[in-house]
């Protein structure tokens, strides 16, 4: 189950993967408005328990974040959005040379940043939020951008 937020509504897909072709494929199962936070009745009423489950553990981490988009959450979710950067490099026939150029440059200034912090390590285990990967990073994104900005 993939679940993505669009301008007004969360949308429920269903991502089917054909073992022999590898091919998959994606279809939406319910949607409904985004600034709710339970799962209406319609919805539930499309999904299986486990998915349910799982969109209501989505519902409540995306609100965790969107009340907390801080430093320590980002730091968080940065080694997620580059594991999707680097599918995204896999999938993708041609990069942008500037793309390619700004990524190598905040690669390196991250990597100086992180040796630098060293002395700033913790034992402290970091929390792992459940929440559909892609979304997550979206969501906290949107966030983090709105506080710089």
């Amino acid at each position: 189950m993939k679940f993505t937020a669009d301008a007004s509504n969360i949308i429920c897909s269903r991502v089917d993967t054909q073992t022999k072709s590898n091919l998959t494929n994606e279809y939406i199962v319910a949607h409904f408005d985004k600034r709710l936070k339970e799962i209406p009745p319609h919805v539930e009423s499309q999904l299986t328990d486990e998915e349910t489950d799982e969109l209501r553990h989505w519902l409540l981490d995306r609100e965790k974040i969107k009340q907390d988009p801080s430093e320590k959450n980002l730091l968080e979710l940065l080694p997620k959005l580059m594991d999707e950067g680097i599918v995204a490099i896999d999938e993708l026939d041609t990069i942008n040379q500037n793309t390619f150029n700004k990524l190598l440059t905040s690669i390196d200034h991250l990597r100086c940043k992180l040796l630098g912090a060293k002395s700033k390590l913790s034992s402290t285990p970091a929390n792992s939020a459940q929440l559909n990967k892609q979304e997550a990073n979206k969501e906290r994104l949107d966030q983090v951008a709105k506080h710089i900005i």
